[in-house]
C-alpha cells in the first residue's frame, strides 16, 4: 500500500511534464459511513459529517483522445455526533473499564484520489464523469470522551490504510468553476486482525468498512 502512495505522488509530481489540461483547487461537503459488525454482537451504520480541502492536476485526453485523468490529494476531517456513546463497552462488559463515556469521534485523513473522465460538451453546458481509485491514510482517529480520550491507530484497533473505489459527475460554470458529486466504497476492512485476541472477543466476523459522499467546489486554472 505504502509503494502506491509513492506512485501516485510521483504522477502528480510529473503531471507537468504531460499533456495538461489545468490545476485546480477543491473543497467542499463529505459524509461518511460506516457499516460494523463486531463478532455479530453490535452491527451498526454510524456516519459522519465533515469537509475536505484538495488540489489536483488534469491530464486532457491521455487514453484514446477522449479519456483524462486528474490525480491530486485532499486533506479530509469528519466529526461523529456530540454526546454520542460507543455500543462496543454495551455489549463487552469485558472492555467497561476503558470505556471512555460520552463524547465526540474525531477522525482525519490524506487522500489520494486518481480520477479517469470522460467529458460531454453541449451548446449550453458542459459535463464530466469520472471514476477510479482513491487511497487513503488516516492521521487521526479519536473518540474525546468525557472520561477519557480513545485512539483508535495508538490502542491498534484501526489499520491506517485504506482503498476507495467511486465514481462521480461534475457540472462546469464558465471557464474556472465546476460542481463536483461523487461517492466512494471502501474495500479494505479498517478493523486489525485479532484487536480483540487478548479479551477472547476476537472473531473473523470483526469488520469495519467506510464509504463516502463528497459535494463540492472545485477552481480550475
Amino acid at each position: 500500500m505504502k509503494k502506491l502512495f509513492i506512485v501516485c505522488i510521483a504522477l502528480i509530481a510529473a503531471s507537468s511534464t504531460l499533456r495538461a489540461e489545468g490545476f485546480n483547487i477543491t473543497a467542499g461537503y463529505t459524509w461518511f459511513l460506516e457499516k460494523e459488525n463486531l463478532a455479530d454482537k453490535v452491527k451498526r451504520n454510524t456516519d459522519y459529517n465533515g469537509f475536505y480541502v484538495g488540489v489536483g492536476y488534469t491530464l486532457k485526453d491521455v487514453i484514446a483522445d477522449c479519456i483524462s485523468i486528474t490525480p491530486g490529494i485532499q486533506y479530509v476531517m469528519n466529526f461523529g455526533k456530540q454526546n454520542q456513546r460507543l455500543e462496543l463497552f454495551k455489549y463487552y462488559p469485558e472492555l467497561k473499564p476503558l470505556d471512555p463515556g460520552e463524547g465526540q469521534e474525531v477522525d482525519s485523513y490524506i487522500q489520494i484520489p486518481i480520477r479517469f473522465s470522460y467529458g460531454l460538451e453541449t451548446e449550453h453546458a458542459r459535463f464530466s464523469f469520472f471514476a477510479g481509485p482513491k487511497f487513503s491514510v488516516g492521521t487521526k482517529a479519536e473518540f474525546r470522551g468525557e472520561l477519557t480520550k480513545l485512539n483508535w491507530y495508538a490502542d491498534k484497533y484501526y489499520n491506517r490504510f485504506n482503498l476507495f473505489l467511486g465514481l462521480g459527475a461534475a457540472a462546469y460554470v464558465g471557464e474556472h468553476f465546476r460542481i463536483n458529486v461523487g461517492y466512494d466504497w471502501g474495500c479494505i476492512n479498517r478493523y486489525k486482525q485479532g484487536f480483540l485476541k487478548e479479551l477472547g472477543l476476537d472473531s473473523d466476523k470483526n469488520s469495519l468498512f467506510e464509504s463516502m459522499l463528497t459535494v463540492g467546489v472545485g477552481l480550475c486554472f
